[in-house]
């Protein structure tokens, strides 16, 4: 054994530690299973950058902070939420944060804040996920109203660079975003599409679903084979027609797909492989 099993749970090693919990609480040990920071979170994720994320509390009473790697506090556990750190900087909510715009409305709760805890950037939003490629994503509709979101881009100073506008959206990967636009037939529904970083259409919104580009191929699904999955070019032209279940993306040159829930994999022609069984 390098650690013996004297502890109920026990983590991947990240920057020579382990989470590790006793009894309900984690803290972190070394490679010889010494205990370094003692347990005493509810939770505890690993190491990166030399910080570790943790929480206190549990349910509604959670507190989210950051340790370093001798256990000392580098950002209070005040939030209710903070997310993993991207170019610097990561996206915390707590509903001590509010901010009054001009008008008089009040917005409370995100911001994103620097490795020291300084808040860089406070954002008049309902939701925020972290940067990617010099964004981050800005939800400005009402909070836990999904039908009524509508998110936009934000850079590194908190300005607005794409306006807020699509039903959903996800992280910049190689130049281009998935975004989603309501159909026109039915209100509850979505086509997706790709954007580019000026917020205009790479590939126009045609699909019900879609995945990041992968080995040059994204995986788009269509209302019109019943969301059936294929997968489409650069230029959002079908190179191999929908007609699978399930898929994920390519990886070296092959794709793992599925009918009737049996899986195989298909080469970048959409020839099989291996066959479904």
């Amino acid at each position: 054994y390098v650690l013996e099993p004297k502890f109920d749970d026990v983590r991947s090693f990240s920057e020579g530690l382990a989470v590790v919990c006793i009894g309900g609480s984690c803290g972190y040990a070394d490679s010889r299973g010494e205990i370094v920071i003692n347990p005493q979170y509810s939770r505890a994720f690993p190491f990166r950058d030399k910080l570790a994320i943790v929480v206190q509390g549990t349910g509604s009473a959670e507190k989210w902070g950051c340790i370093d790697k001798t256990g000392r506090v580098a950002i209070p556990l005040d939030y209710v939420q903070l997310d993993d750190f991207r170019e610097g900087l990561a996206h915390v909510f707590s509903w001590t944060l509010k901010f009054t715009d001009k008008g008089g409305t009040t917005s409370y709760g995100h911001a994103f804040i620097d490795k020291t805890g300084k808040q860089v950037i406070f954002l008049k939003a309902s939701q925020a996920i972290g940067f990617s490629e010099g964004l981050a994503l800005v939800n400005v509709g009402p909070m836990n109203q999904a039908e009524k979101a509508k998110w936009g881009y934000v850079d590194h100073d908190g300005q607005i660079v794409i306006e807020p506008q699509f039903k959903n959206a996800f992280s910049f990967k190689n130049g281009l975003a998935r975004a989603a636009v309501p159909t026109a037939q039915y209100s509850d529904s979505v086509y997706f599409g790709f954007i580019d970083k000026t917020g205009k259409w790479a590939i126009q919104p045609h699909f019900a679903e879609l995945k990041d580009f992968s080995d040059q191929l994204a995986a788009a699904s269509d209302y019109k084979t019943n969301r059936k999955w294929g997968f489409i070019d650069a230029s959002g032209r079908w190179q191999i027609n929908p007609q699978f279940d399930e898929v994920q993306p390519f990886r070296d040159g092959l794709a793992k797909v599925s009918l009737g829930h049996k899986w195989g994999y298909v080469n970048e022609t959409g020839k099989y492989v291996w066959l479904p069984r």
